[in-house]
């Protein structure tokens, strides 16, 4: 409304001053820079932000980029150093709504205070009427006169000198993103591979894929040098933040920094360590490769750079710019006198970075540490001679040392023990298999202890001499449990079985033999001679153990002596064997623990997702939750704003 106007009055100031001030001197060159595009986009600026100002609507919907719009403007005028700088700040007639605008700004929009602030300080220490201005509207205006620019820690605004600095939560660190992928992924690679031979190898072949690009990428850039490495990612857009922007720690290596921003988050995720609502970075400056070599074109508006031709060295520095100007990979600092020694970045676009690249690399590398060790150290392993998926087998042997069994069947009864092992080993791959021996009558005796050396159990089986005595089964049965249990190493890893070679029936009665036996034990009932009635009920006692729950299931063979036992040991072993493929490891459910790997992580997200004005409202001072705002028809956040001077506040 004002645009028009505003022009005429400024350059009728300008032939005045210029008329009054002769010469002018200074790096503007006098009225030259009331037609800058400097000077025309600032009259832009405040006609924009009075037209805002005056629809609510768009107040709320676009206050913030109108704000950031006026304050780019001042920030070009005070870069050019104009001799007519005061000039081209006074040349609007409506300096009034201006400040209101303003103060409106931190009022509905408290996290822009900075911001606000910054802007209110270049014009009043520039202009003499903008201060009068900005003291009589405070004056006059009942609502503006209660917004404090003083106050900082409370809002999340940290006082660093001359300059403000907004304080943002810190993403999640990374370590503890490769510790939640890490405990996630571990069983899933577990219940998929599960105790397949074929598949073992084939995560082990996946995992060995996951470390080649790390590998490839650190061959390149020792071969081919860091300014190779750094030339690869500094070519495309960036983002202008200057000085807002907060250094993280090595916790949140290898990312450096975190721009900061007041705007309204977006749901995004452009990187690993942003699981949480954060704002879109625009635009500002974007770099260009001129040639093969290491020279770029790096333009940037904020800056007023156009092409500025620049050259990458082999430790990030960028000659032809401001001097100790570095390029890391995924941000260029710059070191600007303007600033007083403080550091400016400009902040890469997208996930081409140095940082996210390695990020993403080093989870392949994760990947790969617990696909090899899964595939290793659990159950079949890395076997080059890949059968059917079987568990191990481990059999324990109990023979029935009674005073039926004369002294040719007990050797006959040992033989027999000695061929079915045999058959085993044939059936089986004799690595994988474990065997005992114990002789029972009255009580059980342990002969051969389990053992992996098939040779040694052999012999010492050969070698038991008899106890004679009566059949009783119970000290038998938990006898093979106890050393099966002992020689335990991880629960369901392995197919467990007692064979129990008997010629008579048992003085025990049913009831007490149900649970001697685990239910992933097997029972195998070889039944030596001729009676039916003691076959069956031995028959009703065996089970298929971990490979089937089914009562109906059964492990048993018959013998009309103990020296028919022995041709009978091919069968026996075909039978354990086929039972033996059936079983299926248990589900892995100690490794389900590792989602507790994952509690930090998520932890930090739900952190990430609490608003900030709920957990500012946890730090406030009773004194302040008690304030209430003085006008009804704006939004009660806006209280956090209005300072002790607010006129009948006696909070």
């Amino acid at each position: 409304m004002g645009s028009a106007r505003s022009r005429e009055v400024a350059a009728a100031r300008g032939e005045q001053e210029g008329r009054e001030g002769g010469d002018g001197g200074g790096g503007g060159g006098g009225a030259g820079g009331l037609a800058s595009s400097a000077a025309s986009e600032y009259m832009a600026a405040v006609e924009d932000l009075i037209a805002c100002s005056q629809d609510k609507v768009r107040f709320v919907n676009e206050s913030e980029a109108v704000m950031n719009r006026f304050c780019r403007a001042l920030l070009h005028i005070k870069r050019q150093g104009f001799s007519d700088e005061r000039q081209i700040l006074e040349s609007s007639l409506e300096k009034e709504k201006v400040v209101h605008f303003l103060h409106d700004c931190v009022r509905n929009r408290f996290l822009v205070r900075h911001k606000v602030g910054e802007a209110k300080s270049l014009l009043i220490e520039r202009s003499p009427e903008w201060s009068r201005c900005f003291e009589r509207h405070v004056r006059d205006c009942p609502t503006c006169s209660t917004v404090d620019f003083t106050r900082s820690a409370s809002a999340g605004v940290v006082v660093q000198g001359a300059e403000t600095q907004l304080r943002q939560k810190r993403p999640i660190p990374f370590c503890l993103e490769l510790l939640a992928l890490s405990g996630l992924v571990m069983p899933l690679f577990a219940v998929w591979q599960g105790n397949d031979c074929l598949r073992h190898w084939m995560l082990f072949g996946f995992g060995l894929s996951m470390v080649f690009p790390w590998a490839i990428l650190q061959v390149l850039s020792f071969k081919k040098g860091r300014q190779w490495l750094l030339g690869a990612f500094l070519e495309g857009k960036y983002a202008f933040v200057g000085t807002q922007y907060q250094t993280l720690s090595w916790i949140w290596a290898p990312s450096r920094f975190q721009s900061l921003s007041n705007s309204e988050g977006q749901n995004t995720c452009s990187s690993f360590g942003w699981w949480m609502p954060v704002h879109r970075l625009e635009e500002g400056a974007a770099i260009r490769r001129v040639d093969s070599s290491s020279r770029f074109a790096i333009s940037c508006a904020a800056l007023n750079w156009s092409d500025l031709e620049v050259c990458l060295q082999n430790d990030g520095t960028i000659t032809d710019l401001p001097p100790n100007c570095c390029f890391d990979g995924s941000c260029i600092r710059l070191q600007r006198q303007q600033r007083e020694g403080q550091q400016e970045i400009l902040v890469k676009i997208g996930c081409w970075r140095l940082d996210f690249v390695r990020k993403v690399l080093l989870a392949l590398v994760a990947l790969f540490v617990i696909a090899v060790l899964l595939a290793t150290c659990r159950q079949p392993g890395l076997s080059l001679s890949c059968g059917p998926s079987r568990l191990p087998l481990r059999a324990f042997f109990l023979l029935d040392a009674s005073g039926s069994v004369t002294d040719e069947a007990w050797n006959a009864e040992k033989r027999g023990a000695v061929e079915i092992i045999e058959s085993f080993e044939s059936a089986t791959a004799s690595n994988t298999m474990t065997v005992g021996a114990a002789q029972f009558s009255d009580t059980a005796s342990l002969e051969v202890s389990m053992t992996s050396d098939l040779v040694a159990a052999k012999n010492q089986i050969q070698e038991i001499e008899q106890h004679v005595g009566g059949t009783v089964f119970s000290n038998a049965l938990r006898l093979c449990q106890q050393q099966l249990d002992q020689n335990e190493k991880d629960p369901g890893t392995t197919f467990d079985i007692c064979v129990l070679l008997t010629d008579g029936q048992t003085s025990d009665t049913r009831g007490s033999l149900v649970g001697l036996l685990k239910k992933t034990t097997a029972l195998f009932g070889i039944f030596v001679g001729s009676s039916k009635t003691d076959a069956e009920r031995l028959k009703e006692l065996t089970g298929c153990g971990a490979a089937s729950a089914d009562p109906a299931c059964h492990l048993f063979a018959s013998a009309r002596n103990f020296q028919e036992l022995q041709t009978i040991s091919r069968d026996v072993a075909d039978m354990v064997v086929s039972k033996v493929g059936e079983a299926k490891p248990p589900m892995p459910w100690r490794l389900f623990f590792s989602f507790l790997a994952a509690l930090p992580f998520v932890v930090w997200w739900v952190y990430l997702m609490i608003p900030k004005s709920s957990l500012g409202s946890l730090a406030t001072s009773p004194a302040q939750q008690s304030h209430t705002a003085q006008q009804p028809l704006r939004l009660r956040t806006c209280g956090a704003n209005e300072g002790s001077r607010a006129p009948g506040n006696t909070a």
